[in-house]
């Protein structure tokens, strides 16, 4: 079977590898970039989803720092804004976490609309939604009104739809291994019909299953493994089939995140994100 090869393979076309197709594309469109996966989007991926919470409120300050700029590309660039709702953000926390994150935002210069609120007030705001929740001895609520959420599987789709308009090959495959030469460079991919895809520069954007194509793809080179680099995790999502008057008085809710209290087993967080 032939080698088609390329300037650049992205294997994995979650909102990594689409976006670096993108951005690989719009920077050098005389390059051949081929983006590869399974389904195309793949709807099994971490990326493909109803929602997806959209904020800078992190303790982290570099990573405040790129959230604030990813966050004036969602408001500013219509690629990504027709999908973006800036409902806001609340967010139940004793660990300090507020004052981390608006540490970050007084460094940063960030003009971020956010407050902190009582319990009762945010009670009487949004219509009430909150009206019945179960704060506990929280007393004091973080407010983040430059926060929101977006419509995930149509964002995914419209960044692969407009990176395939601007020249990125789309290549539905399902990558066994990675191909290395005897010098031990990868340069490039085998998919499991036998099709081989060789390229310049092969960048890896295949999420929970990083660790299994390495260390399937090179068993005896321990250096490219992700053993203490990086590991997979999961969470438990939960979905709400409202009724019409239902969703209009939801429409507008915030991004709820309730991290005090107590959790069964290993479930630290609770999120309510928005409804449309």
């Amino acid at each position: 079977m032939a080698v088609k090869s390329f300037s650049f393979i992205v294997l994995g076309a979650g909102v990594f590898g689409a976006s670096t197709a993108l951005a690989l594309v719009q920077s050098d469109p005389s390059k051949s970039i081929v983006l590869i996966d399974r389904k195309i989007p793949h709807r099994q991926g971490a990326s493909w989803d109803w929602t997806k919470v959209i904020r800078a409120d992190y303790t982290d300050i570099v990573y405040a720092r790129l959230a604030l700029e990813a966050k004036d590309i969602w408001r500013n660039n219509p690629l990504y804004s027709e999908n973006y709702h800036e409902t806001g953000l609340v967010w139940v926390d004793e660990s300090g976490f507020s004052k981390a994150v608006t540490q970050n935002y007084s460094v940063l210069g960030a003009e971020e609309k956010w407050q902190m609120v009582s319990v009762k007030d945010l009670k009487a705001s949004y219509g009430g939604i909150f009206s019945e929740a179960e704060f506990g001895k929280f007393q004091n609520i973080y407010l983040n009104e430059s926060s929101g959420w977006v419509e995930a599987g149509k964002a995914l789709t419209a960044v692969i739809q407009a990176a395939a308009s601007a020249g990125v090959q789309l290549i539905e495959s399902e990558a066994s291994n990675l191909m290395f030469d005897d010098e031990g460079r990868c340069v490039g991919v085998q998919s499991v019909d036998g099709q081989v895809f060789s390229a310049e520069k092969i960048i890896l954007a295949t999420g929970a299953e990083t660790a299994k194509m390495l260390v399937t793809s090179a068993p005896d080179v321990p250096q490219l493994h992700a053993v203490g680099r990086l590991s997979a995790a999961g969470l438990v999502t939960g979905v709400l089939d409202l009724d019409p008057d239902e969703a209009i008085r939801h429409q507008g809710t915030p991004v709820f995140l309730h991290a005090g209290g107590e959790a069964q087993g290993d479930l630290q967080d609770a999120f309510i994100v928005a409804i449309y």
